[in-house]
């Protein structure tokens, strides 16, 4: 992030002037989705964390506010991240209130909340954020995971989004230019 603007004047320098337009499209096209992207898993994790917050408010956990604000945070690691949120939550009902119905009670709004997440919230918020759709999203997801783990999971759209925009400046230059 600190040299990425002296690394773009360096890789600019390197392309030829034939494609120096399609090529600043490009960096500019990509830039864009990335930063959308962000824009839309920031719009995920805090309606997660607010769905966390008030489902467990409505079942009277103590420390819902801080509870839902992890999961939310933790929401942003596909499939693991939910697991991880929970954890305090269920420490949380068994030690402070001494129940293990309410840790159970913690377990099923948080699955509510995450059916809720992974069925309409994430691939709306994310998929408009990136013009793309909702079952695109998916799975690009589940390939990213199925090739490269939690780390394809976390970088499958975003990738997904820079070849996508890359193909379309490319048609597009084609088209246009006759590159």
């Amino acid at each position: 992030l600190k040299d990425g603007r002296s690394f773009r004047k360096n890789v600019i320098k390197i392309v030829p002037n034939k494609y120096f337009e399609t090529f600043l499209c490009l960096l500019y096209e990509t830039n864009k989705q990335v930063g959308n992207y962000i824009r839309g898993e920031i719009i995920d994790c805090s309606i997660v964390a607010v769905l966390s917050i008030a489902g467990l408010s409505i079942i009277g956990l103590k420390y819902a506010i801080i509870i839902g604000l992890v999961c939310g945070i933790m929401n942003i690691i596909p499939y693991l991240g939910p697991v991880m949120g929970m954890i305090p939550g269920i420490f949380i009902a068994i030690i402070d209130h001494h129940s293990g119905i309410m840790a159970l009670k913690v377990v099923a709004v948080l699955l509510v909340v995450q059916i809720i997440d992974n069925v309409a919230v994430s691939p709306l918020a994310v998929g408009k954020s990136v013009n793309l759709h909702p079952i695109a999203v998916i799975i690009s997801v589940t390939l990213g995971g199925a090739l490269m783990g939690i780390w394809g999971m976390l970088l499958a759209v975003p990738i997904f989004c820079a070849l996508k925009v890359t193909f379309e400046v490319l048609y597009r230059g084609f088209i246009e230019y006759g590159i």
